[in-house]
């Protein structure tokens, strides 16, 4: 079954790829002015609490890129995800393009969120910043898990 791309899904698609170059960029364009140590952990409230050296800076960027690529392959291949209900000639159209448009949603929000890890690590790392932020946890969790529960309330309404 062939699903079309909607202004939505080409929107996520350019944010999602847009992200990933961005990340790509500051990474290129900051490493030689970064320490030779940088803050590679952070702990529950945004402060630095590990350090290690400037290449590991391209492992983030690695990690990133390796995700956005999967999921970009995996969101070809609805018929092979695990549903919450079971998929019929009636509902799959709706399923596959409610499941595809989770895995491109989480796509971007792991993106946008691993951009601004490197970018706030860059900060931190040259002084212009103390540590990610007080909520950055709690805004990476909920988007994760909001995305998902949403996708998973709107897979049972479209049933």
């Amino acid at each position: 079954m062939k699903i079309e791309l909607t202004r939505l899904d080409w929107g996520l698609e350019i944010i999602g790829l847009a992200g990933v170059i961005s990340m790509i960029t500051i990474s290129l364009i900051n490493y030689q002015n970064l320490p030779e140590i940088i803050p590679i952990h952070f702990n529950a409230l945004g402060e630095p609490d590990g350090y290690s050296d400037k290449a590991v800076l391209w492992i983030v960027v690695a990690c990133a890129l390796g995700l956005y690529i999967l999921l970009t392959i995996l969101q070809n291949y609805p018929h092979k995800f695990n549903y919450l209900i079971d998929i019929t000639k009636e509902n799959g159209e709706r399923q596959y393009r409610n499941a595809i448009l989770m895995i491109r949603t989480i796509k971007t929000v792991i993106t946008i969120n691993f951009l601004y890890l490197t970018y706030a690590t860059i900060q931190v790392s040259i002084g212009k910043l103390s540590g990610l932020g007080t909520y950055s946890l709690a805004i990476f969790l909920v988007t994760i898990l909001g995305s998902i529960s949403l996708f998973g309330y709107r897979s049972y309404k479209l049933s």
